[in-house]
């Protein structure tokens, strides 16, 4: 470290944030004392004063104290986020200045908004509240208009619907809340027109207006000149913004091992490096770093400056000024200056998955990539091309291997093809952003050519995406790991520490490689410590899944076959089976749900299985009589025998379930009486022991008289699923007075525009059971033994 302050002072700095944000209740006490050792320790330099500490022990002790005190300082700042205590409230006025404006959407605009004022109902409140205000409508030529009109600086005043931001609801489920929260931002303002939206004048941030002009710019050549795929991928290649690349090529980056691509930073800058290094070739050394070190700040401007491209820029800006002043460069003193310059900007970068991958994959490479190539390098391989392709390899393995543990903590899945891809990719993405550049820069001076080199990048884009699609579509692709938590990341990165510091004294290749394998195999016994499953093993489980305003029930029985009682909404702008029960699954470790239920083919009800069906999520479906009058009930009917998936309609009788049993309740004479669309709804009871539970779809007052007559005593149940989300049309007394349910649970979105539960159904419920609901509480999760159930605190895992 003596040459190399900054790695010590980074260290105390990092030290210092995670010190204050996790024990901060101590650090008013420490404080005062730190920063008197602190002014000591800069006196005895300043001074010279001879001590009982040498000089060099000195100067390290102050640099770790002034890292952490200045760590702690700005880590004391975490609560300055400001909030509103609303969750969601409509017709929100707010007066403000634009700060950023990101780049259009297909059907959407975004940008931040700083206000000055905002009213709620008759409050109104002067605020500094940092605002992400999205504008969605039907007229596109609206959003274009009003996107090419405003800019950072502008003073605006809108009208809409303000949400602090959805919050971790249902088990694995990333908390947009909290993100907010780590971006000071106090949430979202939705406008679904842009006529609630007014420029009140002129002003406007000259640099940011550029930098956005040139953003936007840019972005219409490259859509002007490639497809839409091409385009999407340029996009985020290029600016650094992913928003028009699609969910399912997302998954398949991930699921390939290759997503670090879609991520600007160090490979990007690279080729920025060597583009300018070519270009500035006949200008003297002085002129040419210059010129280079201009290219890149040009670049991580463009870019709008994420973490991962300032911290390449920085790495590469102090490796070039090394050079022109003829000092000599160290990776991981640049990876320090990078680090600190950002967490003195922002600490809460640290926290941040984005900072966490770009660093530990560097670091990774800069410890193992000269190691693993002294041995390729050692003269046992004679191929120059096979040793390229091992070092490339190596380079790949080594950032895979830096990034490992907070890939399985934040995606939960390996890919174990990833190495193997990212031989192919790696140089094919490489290719791909010196053709985008090259086009971009053809273009002002011959469209032609600038559309035949488009054309190439087109043809090599479709290559690549084909390529990721295909791996992450293999059986082998990836595998899902479970409760991969922060203590289990540390344990990984202590680990490799221990490997590193100890490998050396093993004077053979084989007790090195014994040495690893132990190693591995103790990181495996100690993560797997802390395991806990949500779903208890060999219990029945029943998990009612916040989807909002609608229905979704998982159920996984005691032999451990799953079934899925309804799927949520799903609409242009949210679908539950994607967004929520999709992500559940996985998190969950469940590959296929073997029955799905489908009470009723309401839109809250059913929508959400069209994308669990078209990914290749369900295996057989259960569903009511198809309604012959029906266009929805046609094409939903159509739609499963296109994608080639056995269904059954519902009758009256028993099914087992390993040792738990189904009775369908609902019969013939349920379709042909008459009853309204949503007493058609499936009616089933589920048993385990002498645990039972009535599911009840939608039923309202017509079909809960038809049961109760018919089944009477037979409905009795410990559990129910409460009917139509607690609308006071359904759950009428006589037919609660038949169930007798000690847990009811219900389904409704917070602050439901329907106002469900009604006050009359509580009312008449709490007279029986206690009474939960997932917009007060998120997902419920129940689990029986056969013998009763109990309710699993599944935000405690």
């Amino acid at each position: 470290m003596r040459g190399y302050p900054v790695i010590l002072f980074t260290a105390s700095l990092i030290i210092g944030i995670i010190f204050t944000v996790f024990v901060n209740p101590f650090i008013d006490a420490f404080l005062p004392a730190a920063i008197v050792i602190i002014v000591v320790a800069i006196l005895f330099l300043i001074l010279k004063l001879k001590s009982t500490l040498n000089s060099q022990k000195l100067k390290v002790l102050s640099i770790v104290l002034i890292g952490f005190i200045a760590g702690s300082i700005l880590a004391l700042e975490k609560d300055s986020v400001k909030t509103l205590n609303i969750h969601r409230e409509k017709n929100v006025k707010v007066t403000g200045k634009i700060t950023s404006v990101e780049l259009k959407r297909e059907r959407s605009i975004q940008f931040m908004v700083e206000c000055d004022s905002l009213q709620v109902n008759d409050n109104t409140f002067f605020t500094g509240l940092n605002l992400i205000c999205r504008i969605y409508d039907t007229e596109l030529k609206k959003l274009d208009s009003i996107y090419n009109k405003i800019y950072p600086g502008n003073i605006i005043e809108l009208s809409g619907t303000f949400s602090s931001g959805r919050e971790r609801r249902n088990p694995g489920e990333f908390d947009f809340r909290k993100y907010l929260e780590s971006k000071d931002i106090s949430g979202v303002i939705t406008l679904t027109t842009t006529d609630d939206l007014k420029i009140l004048g002129d002003e406007y941030d000259f640099f940011k207006s550029t930098i956005h002009d040139i953003r936007t710019s840019i972005d219409s050549r490259i859509s002007e000149l490639h497809d839409r795929k091409t385009s999407g991928l340029l996009r985020g290649l290029l600016l650094a913004d992913r928003t028009e690349i699609n969910a399912e090529v997302k998954n398949d980056f991930i699921d390939s091992g290759v997503v670090h691509i879609l991520a600007v930073s160090g490979l990007h800058v690279g080729y920025i490096l060597m583009i300018f290094i070519l270009l500035t070739g006949r200008f003297n050394i002085k002129i040419r770093m210059l010129m280079t070190i201009a290219g890149i700040l040009s670049f991580l401007l463009i870019t709008n400056s994420p973490p991962s491209v300032f911290r390449a820029c920085v790495m590469a800006i102090v490796f070039i000024l090394a050079k022109l002043t003829g000092r000599s460069s160290n990776i991981y003193n640049s990876l320090a200056i990078a680090a600190a310059i950002i967490l003195l900007f922002d600490y809460k970068e640290l926290f941040n998955p984005g900072f966490q991958l770009s660093f530990s994959a560097v670091l990774a490479i800069a410890v193992f990539v000269p190691l693993l190539t002294r041995v390729v390098n050692s003269g046992f391989i004679k191929s120059g091309i096979l040793k390229n392709i091992l070092i490339l390899s190596i380079v790949s393995f080594a950032a895979q291997i830096g990034t490992l543990s907070l890939t399985l903590m934040y995606f939960g899945k390996i890919s174990l093809i990833g190495l193997m891809a990212n031989l192919i990719v790696i140089p094919l993405a490489g290719v791909i952003i010196a053709i985008g550049i090259l086009t971009l820069c053809i273009s002002p001076l011959s469209f032609l050519i600038a559309s035949l080199s488009a054309e190439t990048n087109m043809l090599l884009t479709s290559m690549m995406l084909e390529l990721v699609r295909f791996s992450s579509n293999l059986s082998f692709a990836f595998t899902p790991v479970k409760n991969f938590s922060m203590i289990d990341v540390l344990v990984f990165y202590v680990h490799c520490i221990f490997i590193i510091c100890f490998i050396k004294r093993f004077t053979n290749n084989i007790s090195k490689i014994v040495f690893v394998i132990l190693v591995a195999a103790n990181i495996f016994i100690f993560t797997s410590f802390d395991n806990e499953e949500v779903l208890v093993p060999g219990n029945l489980n029943v998990m009612v899944i916040d989807v909002g305003q609608g229905d979704a029930i998982l159920i996984k029985f005691p032999n451990g076959e799953t079934a899925l009682v309804d799927a949520g909404d799903a609409n242009y702008f949210f679908d539950a089976g994607e967004r929520i029960i999709i992500p559940l699954l996985d998190y969950l470790g469940i590959n296929k749900i073997d029955y799905a239920f489908i009470s009723h083919l309401d839109s809250d009800h059913y929508a959400g299985f069209v994308s669990l069906i078209y990914n290749n999520r369900i295996k057989k479906v259960f569903k009511p009589q198809t309604d012959s009058s029906s266009n929805k009930d046609l094409r939903f009917e159509a739609y499963l025998k296109k994608m080639q998936i056995p269904f059954e309609d519902y009758s009256t009788g028993v099914r087992e379930f390993g040792s738990a049993k189904i009775y369908f309740l609902t019969s013939q004479y349920v379709n042909n009486a008459g009853f309204s669309h949503n007493n058609k709804s499936g009616v089933f009871k589920l048993v385990y022991g002498d645990s039972e539970i009535l599911f009840t779809g939608d039923i309202e007052l017509a079909a809960e008289t038809y049961y109760a007559n018919k089944y009477k005593t037979f409905l009795q149940s410990d559990v129910l699923k409460v009917a139509h989300h607690g609308s006071e049309t359904s759950s009428t007394p006589s037919f609660i007075s038949y169930v007798k349910p000690e847990i009811s649970l219900i389904s409704a979105g917070v602050q439901n525009k329907f106002n469900h539960p009604s006050d009359i159904v509580l009312q008449s419920l709490d007279d029986y059971s206690r009474i939960l609901r997932t917009d007060k509480s998120g997902a419920i999760i129940l689990s029986s033994d056969g013998r009763e159930f109990s309710l699993i605190e599944w935000k405690n895992f």
